[in-house]
C-alpha cells in the first residue's frame, strides 16, 4: 500500500494528539552498545526504551 500524503497528514495529527517526544542524552559508548544490540535484535530504539520504561513502572506498581 502506498504511503499517501493524506496518510502522512493523518499520522501526524494522531501523533500530535497521542504522543509526547522526550530527549535522552547518554554516553557515547553506551549509545554505541545500544545501537549494536538493537541491530542484532531487530528492535527499534523507541520500542526498546518504551518496553523498559513499562517494565520498570509495572515493577514499581505504577
Amino acid at each position: 500500500m502506498a504511503y499517501t500524503e493524506r496518510k502522512k497528514i493523518n499520522n501526524k495529527k494522531w501523533d500530535e494528539k497521542n504522543l509526547k517526544r522526550i530527549s535522552l542524552a547518554v554516553p557515547i559508548d553506551l549509545a554505541e552498545k545500544l545501537e549494536q544490540y538493537l541491530e542484532e535484535t531487530g528492535m527499534s530504539k523507541n520500542g526498546f526504551i518504551v518496553s523498559l520504561i513499562r517494565e520498570k513502572m509495572e515493577a514499581l506498581g505504577k
